[in-house]
């Protein structure tokens, strides 16, 4: 079932903008919850903020609908592949000290997802 939020508000980049009516699933994208507070992320930013500005339903584009715990997470995951090398100095600290085996597991487990990103995508560059 859809919902229908009047004059929906989103943040994209650094600036708010009104998008307008919108329809928006009442479930969560990812873990398929119902939930009544569920927010965009923006899987990547593709347009300058001037852009947003002159065309508000650009900020729509290349997201994905999350509950707050999963969009806690996709912020997570951004941070991780934005900043690489920073992510696995800490992953070899974490591993170091031995604090939390389920912290390196998951920073395992998305550099396993990273690489099989990246052959997708150089396949599917490859094909083109």
């Amino acid at each position: 079932m859809q919902r229908v939020f009047a004059k929906m508000k989103i943040r994209y980049r650094r600036i708010t903008v009104d998008v307008g009516d919108v329809k928006k699933p009442d479930r969560c994208e990812a873990c398929g919850k119902p939930s009544k507070k569920l927010q965009h992320h923006h899987v990547v930013y593709r347009y300058e903020t001037k852009e947003v500005r002159k065309n508000p339903k650009l900020a729509l584009r290349n997201t994905i609908i999350l509950c707050y715990f999963d969009h806690k997470i996709g912020n997570s995951l951004s941070l991780i592949h934005a900043n690489k090398e920073r992510a696995l100095k800490l992953r070899k600290l974490i591993k170091q000290k031995g604090d939390d085996e389920k912290i390196v597991a998951v920073v395992e487990k998305m550099e396993k997802l990273r690489k099989k990103k990246l052959k997708y995508e150089n396949l599917q560059h490859n094909l083109r």
